[in-house]
């Protein structure tokens, strides 16, 4: 998948991503998600120095997760 659809992907992802109750994640749990997808991509695509964490090219990630550590703070789930 190239870079840029990965980005439109991951950022919906974040902003619909919920538990089966359909309540949203605590911030810890979508901090180790985005971590562990970080992991995968490494181990899966070691040339292409993929970093949806901190790559400028990740620029939808980056807002949308933000975007939904609002919601979480509002839900009163953003202790880490």
């Amino acid at each position: 998948m190239p870079k840029q659809e990965l980005d439109e992907t991951l950022a919906d992802f974040y902003l619909e991503i919920r538990n089966k109750n359909g309540d949203m994640y605590k911030k810890i749990t979508l901090v180790a998600y985005r971590h562990g997808i970080q992991r995968y991509l490494v181990s899966h695509r070691p040339n292409d120095n993929t970093d949806i964490v901190r790559g400028s090219e990740f620029k939808k990630v980056a807002k949308s997760f933000q975007i939904n550590d609002k919601g979480i703070e509002k839900a009163g789930k953003a202790q880490i």
